[in-house]
């Protein structure tokens, strides 16, 4: 991971949104597990939709937090978005680089990213948020 070379020495926390059609599937369940060895804390929300998808073919959230745990990493799984800014807000302090991978394309999707994007700068930079 790049980020943690070029910001070494700070707290590298990442945060991955599933969302596309290929990342809500389980195809990449394994290959996720390798991606987050450089961070010292892991955000992950279920994706939305699952519904739709047929359970043996579904990518777990909640299976990957407890496959990144086992690695001896910090990963927490939330429900949804909202209750990921929120633990953002409370874990994230001045100092900290955030790396976020939301995958899919759609108007929510980015106004999503955003809402992830201001939480973590409300904390990491207050200062901007007073002028």
């Amino acid at each position: 991971m790049a980020v943690r070379e070029k910001y070494a020495g700070r707290r590298l926390i990442a945060v991955f949104e599933p969302r596309s059609n290929s990342s809500r599937r389980n195809i990449f369940q394994e290959t996720y597990v390798t991606s987050f060895d450089k961070a010292d804390m892991i955000f992950i929300p279920e994706p939305p939709l699952t519904e739709k998808i047929p359970d043996e073919r579904r990518f777990s959230s909640a299976k990957l937090v407890e496959d990144l745990g086992r690695k001896g990493l910090v990963a927490y799984y939330f429900e949804g978005t909202d209750n990921l800014i929120e633990a953002l807000q409370k874990n994230a302090r001045s100092g900290d680089v955030s790396s976020s991978c939301r995958t899919g394309h759609s108007a929510n999707s980015l106004s999503g990213c955003w809402k992830v994007f201001d939480a973590f700068l409300r904390v990491v930079v207050p200062w901007l948020y007073f002028f």
